[in-house]
């Protein structure tokens, strides 16, 4: 379909696919400061103008935009540049990721009301997201340039409360280029994963040949391609040697919860990759899950029965017992003393999952440099942890591996495990061609390590004073 679209002031003219958003189109075009968060039109992060007026470019197809203007941050950096000085006085930039989303719908509602309340910034601002800030920061920097415009007294001191700026603030809020997927190449590999649809179950047979002859696919890795008895490694990122168990392959034939890689797929485009994931025959043995952790332990189903599991650290774990850690440690005769308390509370807390929803999603991208080094440009908060975590992973000296972090768009702890890294690593060893991968909400919910469910159980005593 031939378009014609106005970005950022340029005549773009092009043919281009009916179903691309206008969220794609703009980062093809280089425009980076627009960033995709929720996948559901619900963060704000997408914002673009068009014809002047904010829209979620995630939701609107490019053809949308034939004979229309398109405006991004990077087309309004004269206008924001001011503006945006009183958000990095208050240090609220934070991760920067959900920022230009932030200062779009900002630089709307100053042209609409040059003078808004408070009450109508947060009305007019309630469909961005920040996971960094809890907004007031945003707030009372917004607030601070309206009354700076008004001519109102904005309260300055020499040294207390004296706002001092982060190095990198201003290319935050102006959206530049700084994080991953800002980083990577157009030409690299798109690494996608085909995911378990059991929670238990053993792969009998996969068959990847028909995926493999859709146009554009480079390769399609299985289980076959992985060595079911070598050393097993864990992606969590502690110092070495790590409590948690060796208990990960890069690709298991023995898959234990729903969204567990089967296959590790690479390809030209996203639109082959995707074409292929669909195309792939896996046959399962499906068995019987362990789905409540209170049940687990000395269950007869085991979640890792596998021989080669292994404990580096000496803290009470047992795979045939589905026992991660164990330890008992007490201080004289505890019965004893709480016998003699007058109060007792004997209680037991349960607290849920909890998934940090950091706003950018887990992504890698992962190429090998002059020296033949894997070079690896990650969104992760434990770089040398994930050295070491690719390097057992791949089988290969950790001198050989170098992993970068650029600037990230939140973690919150949960970029301390190595989620995404291992399997772009992979494609570009066995490649040696530059891959990224890209984890969708939905992935970064379901098939990452939050913070686990967890049952306490509390016996406390007390004595009244006489």
């Amino acid at each position: 379909m031939l378009v014609n679209i106005n970005l950022n002031g340029k005549t773009i003219k092009e043919d281009i696919n009916p179903g691309v958003s206008l969220y794609s189109w703009v980062r093809e075009h280089k425009c980076y400061s627009v960033k995709c968060g929720c996948e559901t039109s619900n963060c704000g992060l997408c914002t673009v103008f068009l014809n002047d007026t904010p829209v979620l470019s995630c939701s609107v197809l490019a053809a949308r935009a034939d004979g229309c203007h398109v405006t991004t941050l990077e087309g309004l950096q004269d206008e924001a540049s001011e503006f945006v000085t009183f958000i990095a006085d208050q240090g609220a930039e934070q991760c920067g990721f959900c920022n230009p989303g932030f200062v779009m719908n900002t630089i709307a509602l100053l042209r609409q009301n040059p003078y808004p309340d408070e009450d109508e910034v947060k009305e007019f601002l309630s469909g961005n997201l920040c996971r960094c800030s809890g907004y007031e920061g945003q707030l009372r920097g917004i607030m601070n340039f309206v009354n700076y415009k008004s001519r109102r007294r904005v309260i300055t001191m020499k040294s207390v409360n004296k706002c001092i700026r982060k190095k990198d603030s201003m290319e935050l809020l102006l959206g530049k280029p700084v994080y991953t997927d800002d980083l990577t190449p157009k030409d690299c590999l798109v690494v996608k994963l085909l995911r378990s649809p059991y929670a238990n179950a053993i792969i009998k047979d996969i068959n990847t040949a028909i995926a493999m002859k859709v146009p554009g696919i480079e390769a399609i890795y299985t289980y076959k391609d992985i060595d079911q008895h070598q050393k097993r490694f864990t992606c969590a990122g502690q110092t070495y040697p790590e409590p948690s168990p060796y208990d990960r392959l890069i690709l298991d034939q023995h898959v234990r919860f729903i969204g567990d890689p089967v296959a590790i797929v690479a390809g030209e485009t996203e639109n082959c990759v995707d074409k292929a994931i669909k195309l792939i025959k896996a046959e399962y043995e499906v068995l019987e899950p362990v789905l409540d952790f209170t049940t687990a332990l000395d269950n007869p189903i085991l979640v890792h029965p596998e021989d080669n599991w292994e404990a580096l650290c000496p803290v009470g774990a047992d795979n045939k017992r589905n026992l991660c850690a164990h330890d008992e440690s007490s201080n004289g005769d505890v019965d004893k003393v709480l016998d003699d308390c007058d109060i007792i509370i004997d209680r037991t807390y349960h607290t849920k999952a909890c998934q940090q929803s950091m706003m950018e999603t887990f992504r890698t991208y992962c190429t090998i440099d002059t020296y033949g080094r894997l070079n690896v440009i990650s969104s992760t908060q434990i770089v040398f942890h994930c050295r070491r975590i690719i390097s057992h992973a791949l089988g290969i000296s950790p001198s050989l591996i170098r992993v970068t972090k650029p600037r990230i768009g939140g973690g919150f702890g949960a970029k301390q495990t190595s989620v995404s890294e291992i399997y772009p690593a992979f494609v570009t060893w066995m490649t040696k061609k530059p891959s990224k991968i890209i984890f969708s909400r939905y992935e970064s919910l379901t098939a990452s390590s939050p913070r686990h469910e967890m049952q306490m159980h509390v016996r406390l005593g007390a004595t009244k004073m006489a």
